[in-house]
Parts: structure tokens; C-alpha cells; sequence
């Protein structure tokens, strides 16, 4: 239904154990899935990401990408979203205890070579999905109920739209603009 190509790393299996000891799996959606929808919406204009640290010092900062210095510790990761329109960026922030199986002793996860990139991860992941919820999704071929169609009159009568598929000529009070509403 969501034309998901597990060929192509949009989905995958991931097998978990239970307490019982039986194996079961779980589907998950990568999140460059994930960013590639939420951009498609028309509200898009950009986003930033990078992880939080506590310093040597002990100040706290946030680094814009994954890089970080031997004697600072990782705290967490972040994304700004960037919308037209709006003044501020939204921002969203996650703990890395939260999520650091191999803090807890489960080791042989992502987290125990990757930990700066799968905190940024999360975070960039957790925002997309929170924005592909709230913005409304820039019309696509394959959903015509909201495409949007720039149509233009030929001599005939017949209308054509942007696509080249023909339609009828539409009634005059739908047509605002040269755009059907």
C-alpha cells in the first residue's frame, strides 16, 4: 500500500526475542523514507540536525552534524525543521539513554560503533514522522483526490491539463485562476 521497496532499503526486518524465547520481527520504515515524504509536502523548506554534548568544561552544546572530540560526552541529538511561513523553526531533541541498548549491556547494535550517528538518526527520524503528520502533502500523480490540476482550454473545448491527460472543460465557478479548486 505505501510502495515500499525493501530491495532498495526503504523497509526492514528486524528480528527481536522475546522474553519466552520466541523470535518475532518487526517491519520498520528507514528514515530516509521518512525524510524524502516529509519533504515532499509543500511546507518544506529545509531542515538541520547534529547531536548534544557536554563538554569538558561541562557546558552543554549542540554540534550541527555527528562530530565529536574525545573528551566530550554524548548527551543526545537534535533536528531543527524548517517551514515556509513560519518564524521559527520546530524543534525536536532526544535523550540518548533513552534509546542506548548498549548503555543497558546489550551490545551488538548500531549504538556501540555509532552512537553520535544513530542519535541524530532518531531524532531526524522522530521529526520527519511528527511533520509528515501535520503539513498537508504536495499533490502526486498517484493521488488524484488533491492533485491539483493547471488547466488550460484548447479550441475545441476540451480541456487539458498540465499532464496531458484530457478532461472535461469545467463549470465556471470552479475555475479560479486557471486552476480548478
Amino acid at each position: 500500500a505505501n510502495n515500499y521497496d525493501p530491495f532498495a532499503g526503504d523497509v526492514y526486518l528486524i528480528p527481536f526475542r522475546q522474553k519466552e524465547g520466541e523470535t518475532k520481527h518487526a517491519i520498520v520504515v528507514s528514515v530516509n523514507v521518512k525524510v524524502r515524504r516529509a519533504a515532499l509536502h509543500a511546507s518544506f523548506a529545509g531542515s538541520q540536525a547534529g547531536i548534544i554534548l557536554k563538554g569538558a568544561d561541562g557546558q552543554i552544546l549542540e554540534r550541527e552534524g555527528t562530530m565529536r572530540f574525545a573528551r566530550e560526552t554524548l548527551l543526545g541529538g537534535w533536528c531543527r525543521w524548517h517551514t515556509k511561513g513560519e518564524v521559527a523553526p520546530i524543534y525536536h531533541s532526544i535523550d540518548r539513554a533513552k534509546y542506548d541498548r548498549s548503555q543497558r549491556g546489550q551490545r551488538g547494535t548500531p549504538w556501540d560503533n555509532m552512537a553520535e550517528e544513530m542519535c541524530q538518526k532518531v531524532a531526524v527520524s522522530q521529526m520527519a514522522s511528527r511533520f509528515a503528520g501535520r503539513a498537508e502533502p504536495v499533490p502526486t500523480l498517484e493521488d488524484k483526490h488533491i492533485a491539483i490540476r493547471v488547466l488550460s482550454e484548447a479550441e475545441d473545448g476540451v480541456v487539458e491539463d498540465s499532464l496531458g491527460v484530457l478532461a472535461e472543460p469545467a463549470p465556471a465557478a470552479e475555475m479560479d485562476g486557471g486552476q480548478v479548486s
